[in-house]
């Protein structure tokens, strides 16, 4: 049973249900992430914890011009706010506190602001250590949010 608000979450919260064990509920084409050919990419894929019946959606979006320009987030399908989303190469990110992250950079849910995902961060490359092709960083991404494929 889900404890919390999705709409209202504290910081401790937000990395409870990042480290908690989640399963993906759906599959998506691989095939398809490994490819090396500039094609339109818009995957999304089901994922659940059962411990705090949250449930989840990954979603992959990449253009069909720039093969290196990509982003990978998790939402809760519940309020579709994001928990964490990767943008690869999508451009420096000017936070609402004048800060900036780089062309790669983690969006992670903050509570401050309406759009929860307003705020983004420089990533750490120990848990992201290949940024240039989408199936490493998608892999890389389930790592982080402790999404087993798996049950």
């Amino acid at each position: 049973m889900n404890k919390f608000d999705l709409n209202d979450l504290d910081d401790g919260q937000v990395k409870e249900l990042i480290n908690e064990l989640k399963y993906t509920d759906s599959y998506i084409n691989e095939s398809e992430l490994k490819t090396l050919i500039a094609t339109k990419i818009k995957q999304r894929q089901k994922v659940i914890s059962f411990k705090l019946g949250v449930k989840y959606i990954v979603i992959i979006n990449r253009g069909n011009v720039k093969i290196d320009r990509f982003s990978i987030s998790i939402i809760f399908e519940e309020t579709y706010h994001t928990l964490v989303r990767i943008d690869i190469r999508g451009g420096i990110h000017f936070n609402p506190d004048g800060s900036s992250a780089p062309n790669s950079h983690i969006h992670i849910y903050n509570n401050a602001y309406e759009k929860k995902d307003r705020f983004a961060y420089e990533i750490n490359l120990k848990d992201f250590p290949i940024l240039n092709d989408i199936y490493s960083v998608y892999k890389s991404f389930l790592a982080y949010n402790n999404i087993s494929e798996t049950k």
